[in-house]
């Protein structure tokens, strides 16, 4: 019986003890512990042990998320720009096409306006050389009429 009482008190310190753990934690005015002094500073030294671990587990989770954000940001940039650099080399792609499409029609073109000239170059030369005769001939023998 006595041990039960025992028992029950010790449950009744720690969960008041643990209240005001709490409560020091999470309060910057918090109500004063009217108790026992050994048990006061074993709550304070309660208080600032669970105050660096809750401390050091926020600092902890803010790292973590800062680090999946950074993650997540950095996949996001990649992504991004490996978008763009598939854009870019599509549109070099196209223009160089383009670009090679157009030297080939001019070269196709200056050809044969080439093959032209040198044809019309060529009749124009056997024309001269006929008149050219028929000057000669003229000469040669002069026309009687």
């Amino acid at each position: 019986m006595i041990e039960h009482e025992v028992t029950e008190r010790q449950e009744a310190l720690w969960a008041h003890t643990c209240d005001q753990v709490i409560l020091n934690i999470t309060n910057h005015n918090p109500p004063l512990l009217d108790a026992d002094p050994k048990l006061q500073e074993w709550t304070y030294q309660l208080t600032r042990f669970h105050k660096t671990l809750a401390e050091a587990k926020a600092e902890d989770d803010a790292n973590d998320r800062a680090q999946h954000l950074h993650d997540d940001f950095l996949n996001c940039a990649h992504a991004r720009l490996e978008t763009d650099r598939q854009t870019i080399y599509d549109k070099l792609t196209k223009d160089l096409a383009a670009a090679q499409e157009d030297t080939n029609t001019q070269l196709t073109q200056y050809k044969a306006d080439l093959c032209t000239e040198f044809e019309q170059k060529k009749i124009d030369l056997k024309n001269d050389c006929l008149l050219g005769k028929q000057v000669s001939c003229a000469h040669n023998h002069p026309n009687p009429i």
